[in-house]
């Protein structure tokens, strides 16, 4: 039988593959190992980016920021900006100015910081997006606080469009510890992470009673189990509090 591997494809897909082992080393702290990948994978914060391989050149950049090569990480994060910009691709965008808005921030231009991260926020806000502000931890903690204030600071301006609460949403998802989290996920009964799945999918009660073969009145009350186990009231608060437990 031929192998699996003898497509012509096989290196890109190995590279993706590999850029995304890169990332997850950084999130667990591996450093070096990041690095070990970005000196053999044969990419460049100087390399003319395409559009099909904005993964790779993201891991490249996350890894030059985490290694203290802050000035290459915002010169290839800025080239992606341009080119998810040009080609609509929000969530990327949006976790692209994330790591701007972090990198400027270790370099101690908190300005810049703060409008890459505002704009980060416009984008996202509208979608509920939380994890990806939450995995940056505690210098996205800092970015918030200081983002807060200047909006106190000049509320009298009222120039932008972020709601505060968002604002704060995040920054109460960023203090929930991970052992907190994972305990209120484990609270969830698997029909209820169902529900919530179908919720997702944007299907009524009545909907949702007969995709799981139950009545509406037991999805009612499995719902507000739900609400009572994270905290909140409404539908799209379930939906955004499940998306920051990764659920």
């Amino acid at each position: 039988m031929k192998s699996q591997f003898d497509s012509p494809d096989y290196q890109l897909f190995k590279l993706k593959i590999e850029a995304e082992q890169a990332c997850l080393a950084l999130r667990q702290g591996a450093v070096e190992d990041a690095l070990v990948w970005l000196q053999g994978c044969g990419l460049s914060y100087t390399d003319e980016v395409s559009l099909h391989h904005v993964l790779e050149y993201f891991a490249v950049a996350r890894v030059l920021a985490a290694s203290g090569q802050l000035e290459e990480a915002l010169i290839l994060l800025d080239r992606l900006n341009q080119i998810l910009h040009k080609e609509d691709r929000l969530r990327d965008r949006i976790k692209v100015l994330i790591v701007q808005s972090v990198t400027l921030q270790r370099l101690g231009r908190t300005t810049g910081a703060l409008t890459q991260l505002e704009t980060a926020l416009q984008l996202a806000e509208p979608h509920g997006y939380i994890r990806s502000f939450v995995d940056e931890g505690a210098i996205m903690t800092e970015l918030l606080s200081a983002y807060l204030k200047t909006r106190r600071a000049n509320s009298a301006k009222g120039t932008s469009s972020v709601d505060l609460a968002y604002v704060r949403q995040l920054l109460q998802a960023l203090q929930a510890s991970p052992k907190q989290l994972i305990a209120i996920k484990a609270l969830l009964t698997e029909q209820e992470i169902k529900i919530l799945q179908l919720i997702a999918d944007g299907l009524p009660n009545k909907g949702i009673a007969l995709q799981l073969n139950i009545t509406s009145e037991t999805v009612k009350s499995h719902i507000k189990n739900v609400y009572r186990k994270l905290g909140v009231n409404t539908r799209v608060l379930a939906l955004q509090r499940s998306k920051e437990l990764g659920i």
